[in-house]
């Protein structure tokens, strides 16, 4: 390539300068990847309330509409419903911005926010490509945990809408693992059209924080980090924690993550019925993810009872820490993981709960030591230097 490609990463989706999903943290680390690429003039669509995230990238801004400078302002509670209004609003401001000149558009998520422009885009600019990244593929409105059964419809469908636009004018199809890329298929993608490439991890940073910080004696703790929402199980923490305390009462339990107040005031009831809550500490959201490895390494078992997950960001960084981890019994981690993660079925707190017992029991120190190794040994194959050659090469291959 002559001169430099130019390449605009969508991030409409995003709700603060903070608190990233799984999701976004892997577009952001792409992005910036792609940025220090001397191939490449990168720009990026934001929303107005995360420009700090992206400072000095040059940037076409959505979220300046009045309706959510007032959600803001009055700080108004993100449900569903809210969160749908942003995007509504969001994909009318991104409209203006079809005209724009560049070679690629690469949507970091597959929420219609992006996918919509990125679709106009290409209507505009039929020449240009669209990459499309897919974390995972949403279960029906009627299995689904969710706050209520009107967000997962509302999440179902606009998938199912950007699976439509992306089907008609996308590119190239970027997932984490190969179900994602079979639930694909099945939904008529083509399979030529989908790359895995995996997702990464800041290994030698993580091994350094762990280094400098670890507890050679970790205390009396059990650690959840992560979002704070009920597809990743928050609400099974208490189920399963009180079963623990009544084998070791002295125990903690530490939660690190960011979650709606209406929410975790929700959580914090559900502890106080099962008598438990002054054993828990809520850490919120810490500012780096040192001060979260912190909070992790001082812990004896990694607990993740999530009921979905397209990677799960937080198990391989406790697998790098080289922390037990207890999870349910998810595909993608039977995928990954078999015979190295102890895994509950999904929803079976006593099992789940029975596991982390077992962790705990020192008589079982040698079949932890084999399970930290294990897990270890398959996480730290995921860097994010070889996940960007993989995605590089699959975009250069259509330039």
């Amino acid at each position: 390539m002559s001169e430099k490609v130019k390449i605009l990463f969508l991030f409409n989706q995003i709700l603060d300068d903070h608190s990233f999903a799984g999701g976004e943290i892997r577009g952001i680390n792409i992005f910036k990847l792609f940025k220090n690429d001397p191939s490449y003039e990168v720009s990026v669509m934001i929303p107005k309330v995360s420009e700090t995230a992206f400072l000095y990238t040059p940037g076409l801004f959505t979220g300046k509409s009045f309706p959510e400078k007032l959600i803001y302002k009055k700080n108004i509670n993100r449900d569903g419903f809210i969160i749908f209004l942003l995007y509504c609003l969001r994909t009318l401001e991104s409209v203006k911005y079809a005209g724009a000149n560049f070679r690629v558009v690469y949507s970091t998520g597959d929420f219609f926010c992006n996918t919509f422009f990125a679709f106009l885009f290409k209507l505009f600019h039929p020449q240009s490509l669209w990459v499309n990244c897919v974390h995972h593929i949403n279960e029906s409105p009627l299995r689904r945990k969710s706050s209520s059964l009107a967000n997962s419809l509302v999440s179902f469908l606009s998938q199912n809408l950007s699976f439509v636009l992306m089907k008609t004018n996308g590119n190239l199809i970027i997932v984490t693992n190969s179900l994602v890329e079979e639930n694909l298929i099945g939904c008529g993608f083509r399979p030529k059209d989908i790359v895995v490439a995996g997702n990464g991890l800041d290994i030698d940073y993580i091994k350094k924080v762990a280094e400098e910080f670890r507890d050679k004696n970790p205390r009396n703790r059990i650690c959840y980090f992560g979002r704070l929402n009920l597809t990743k199980g928050i609400l099974d923490l208490p189920k399963i924690f009180i079963k623990v305390l009544k084998v070791y009462p002295s125990y903690y339990l530490d939660i690190v993550g960011d979650a709606e107040e209406e929410f975790l005031e929700t959580v914090k009831r559900e502890f106080l019925k099962y008598g438990c809550l002054d054993k828990v500490v809520f850490h919120g959201f810490l500012g780096s993810r040192e001060e979260v490895f912190k909070v992790v390494l001082r812990s004896k078992v990694v607990i993740i009872p999530s009921y979905e997950e397209g990677w799960c960001l937080s198990l391989f960084e406790a697998a790098i820490l080289e922390k037990p981890i207890i999870a349910y019994k998810l595909p993608v981690f039977k995928e990954m993981f078999t015979g190295a993660l102890k895994m509950a079925e999904i929803g079976n707190t006593k099992e789940f709960s029975d596991l982390v017992l077992e962790v705990i029991d020192p008589n079982n120190r040698e079949q932890v030591n084999f399970c930290i190794k294990k897990c270890y040994q398959i996480s730290s194959k995921y860097e994010w230097g070889s996940v960007f050659e993989v995605e590089k090469k699959s975009l250069e291959s259509l330039l």
